[in-house]
């Protein structure tokens, strides 16, 4: 999903049935290199961190494209102007 959103191409969603494939797919390759063990807590950190950059980074960049796309119909040029007035010394 992250990469169909990141390249606005629907073609490259995966399907239910692709992704598991890939998951399995995936584990089964890791079965080869026994020297990378890590502790099952640590696994399921990795996965959580996964599975929220891939489920909120999606929607954050789609929000950020969408923010964007509203300044330029507002007739900005999508940059946050702040002036400053500084205050006179003494």
């Amino acid at each position: 999903m992250l990469l169909a959103g990141m390249t606005k191409s629907p073609a490259l969603m995966l399907t239910e049935t692709e992704a598991r494939a890939l998951a399995e797919a995936t584990v089964n390759v890791s079965r080869h290199y026994p020297q990378f063990q890590a502790a099952q807590k640590t696994i399921d950190w990795v996965n959580l961190g996964t599975i929220l950059v891939l489920t909120y980074g999606t929607r954050m960049v789609a929000a950020n494209k969408r923010k964007k796309e509203e300044r330029a119909a507002q007739g900005g040029n999508g940059a946050d102007v702040v002036t400053l007035h500084p205050q006179p010394a003494g």
